[in-house]
């Protein structure tokens, strides 16, 4: 049987309401808005919890961001994935203010019988790129809990 890599639009919504239920996506306010096979968009509006102490976007708030939506497209495979590595490349400041949003895309660059290789941007509403980030994750044998 071949693989079927697109997802309908009713397992669009389902993931992305399951990834939207994350603990630490509820924590930080990050929403999925796009979602496809190997692909996530996401967005979080910046509030004071995501500042550090000089009143700037905080770069773990940026890092979580772009490893959530990663782990948003890897759902996409119907598998269980966990990432192995995440390496993030902070390229402008982040002047963001309270009230601003960022947006976030992963996508796959590589997939493998049990890697994944994936290119991350983060950037602003000004769609300034603010981060760049590249993570490496591994695949399980068991079935996401997602149906399909």
């Amino acid at each position: 049987m071949k693989k079927r890599n697109f997802l309908t639009e009713e397992e669009k919504k389902e993931m992305m309401g399951q990834n939207d239920n994350c603990g630490l996506a509820r924590t930080l306010g990050i929403e999925t808005i796009d979602l496809d096979y190997g692909y996530a968009r996401s967005r979080l509006t910046v509030d004071s919890r995501h500042l550090n102490v000089h009143g700037l976007l905080h770069g773990a708030a940026v890092l979580a961001l772009a490893d959530h939506t990663a782990g948003a497209s890897g759902t996409t495979m119907r598998r269980k994935a966990l990432a192995l590595q995440i390496n993030a490349n902070y390229l402008a400041t982040a002047k963001i203010r309270i009230g601003e949003t960022i947006y976030c895309e992963a996508r796959f660059v590589r997939e493998g019988k049990q890697i994944v290789y994936l290119e991350i941007d983060v950037w602003n509403g000004r769609t300034e790129l603010i981060s760049k980030a590249t993570l490496t994750g591994m695949k399980f044998n068991e079935s996401a809990p997602y149906k399909g």
